[in-house]
């Protein structure tokens, strides 16, 4: 628990990939499945990431099943923490750009929490223009970065499996193997949630399945048949009935990154370089193979990736400097408070 989160359960909700921005936090904070959902507003600098770690201290694994949701593309920060009990679930999210959420269910299920009751309103209009200044060069070099993005990925061409033989019944055996054949352990839907995301750091690959599962299978081969694979293991979870959190690949919304059948205590993954290795391409009539791309266009994209933290870190400072923390406090205290009593 160095950097102060008390959950393995960590993920990502958002993604930045080659169309720009890709958010799942409609499907992540869908507030039909939550008891209370708390939005924070408020800008850079305010305390929302601050808040929602003490929110993992108060709620650890164990007692409650809690969820860490990352910052795509500040991964030192937190956009949203999930905490579950055998009464419900809550939540306690960022609400403001790039992922804006407003109450979708007013009090309800939603509520909001204006953290901008704690800042000193007069100073920070004196600051005016530099906040300007600063808010607009951060939205430019985003833009900067999601164009090489985009031009990354159009110089991928991944080799195609759609028509390609394919020893299904094999690739069934091996995945019922490796899953133990398991029985049906749970009716609820899948749930999707990122474990891989590009920004300011490039990108970072969270440990989550492989900290969660017994065992974790590592894939082997091209990307087309990785997938191939993957789609089937999510196939026959399906069939079992058999929970499972499927992770998008951040750049490519119809990519796999892995499964997690956390009930099974297995994970699938097709990046990263530790678990049991699985040849994917065993099961196909040929080797696939991929371009990779220009990697020189990611680098770039990191770059500017890089700038837009530099602004937005800089804004982070000015509204820091005016702020009452006292106040962000006993805010937290509250909602501690609230939740307790919701989910005990």
């Amino acid at each position: 628990m160095e950097d102060g989160i008390a959950t393995k359960r960590r993920y990502f909700a958002a993604a930045n990939g080659y169309r720009g921005f890709r958010s799942y936090f409609p499907r992540v904070f869908d507030s039909s499945a939550y008891r209370r959902i708390f939005v924070l507003k408020g800008g850079p600098g305010t305390g929302k990431s601050s808040l929602m770690k003490k929110i993992t201290r108060a709620f650890p694994d164990g007692a409650y099943r809690t969820e860490a949701i990352f910052c795509s593309s500040d991964p030192d920060s937190l956009d949203g923490v999930i905490v579950e009990s055998k009464r419900g679930r809550v939540a306690v999210l960022d609400g403001t750009a790039p992922h804006e959420r407003d109450a979708v269910i007013p009090g309800a299920i939603d509520e909001i929490v204006n953290l901008g009751e704690a800042w000193n309103a007069g100073a920070l209009e004196a600051r005016r223009e530099e906040i300007l200044s600063l808010t607009k060069e951060k939205s430019a070099r985003y833009r900067d970065a999601y164009s090489y993005l985009a031009a990354f990925g159009k110089t991928r061409r991944n080799f195609s499996a759609e028509n390609e033989r394919c020893d299904t019944h094999a690739m069934r055996e091996k995945i019922l193997e490796l899953l133990g054949h398991p029985s049906e352990d749970d009716v609820s839907p899948s749930e999707y949630r990122l474990i891989r995301a590009f920004g300011l750091r490039g990108e970072v690959l969270l440990p989550t399945f492989r900290v969660l599962a017994e065992n974790t299978c590592l894939l082997r081969g091209s990307a087309a048949h990785k997938a191939r694979v993957l789609y089937e293991v999510q196939r026959i979870l399906e069939e079992k009935r058999i929970h499972a959190v499927i992770a998008p690949s951040p750049f490519d919304a119809e990519a796999i990154d892995g499964i997690l059948a956390e009930g099974a205590r297995i994970g699938f993954l097709a990046v990263g370089e530790d678990g049991i290795p699985l040849d994917a391409d065993a099961f196909f009539e040929s080797r696939g193979t991929d371009d990779v791309g220009d990697f020189a266009l990611l680098l770039r994209a990191k770059g500017r990736f890089e700038a837009a933290s530099d602004a937005h870190f800089a804004l982070e400072k000015i509204y820091t400097a005016e702020m009452d923390f006292s106040v962000i406090d006993t805010f937290t205290e509250r909602i501690i408070g609230r939740m307790r009593d919701i989910l005990a």
